[in-house]
């Protein structure tokens, strides 16, 4: 799969200098991005943590998983199920009638 993936850059007509100086650069940001959001998230959940207490956590945990799946379900409500359709053409009368159905 390596080989194909720089097959595919060399044959492609980019600058492949460029091409490594811009992908070295997104990776430093994306890394760097990363373990910065991951300790500054882990601080505040441990700050969060301590003020509200692990009621409040299980009282939040709680009130987030119902919120979701009342979205889940609630999208789901007035959705007719998919019907398999025959492999031949309808005819003109046929694709009329069906679609009065509907």
């Amino acid at each position: 799969m390596v080989v194909l993936r720089c097959r595919v850059r060399r044959d492609s007509g980019r600058d492949q200098r460029r091409l490594f100086i811009y992908s070295t650069a997104a990776s430093l940001v994306w890394g760097i991005g990363n373990v910065l959001l991951g300790y500054f998230a882990g601080a505040a959940a441990a700050d969060f943590l301590h003020t509200a207490g692990p009621i409040g956590v299980a009282v939040l945990a709680t009130l987030t998983v119902a919120a979701c799946a009342v979205r889940k379900f609630r999208g789901r409500r007035g959705r007719r199920p998919v019907t398999p359709t025959t492999p031949r053409s309808l005819t003109h009368g046929e694709a009329e009638r069906a679609l009065q159905e509907q």
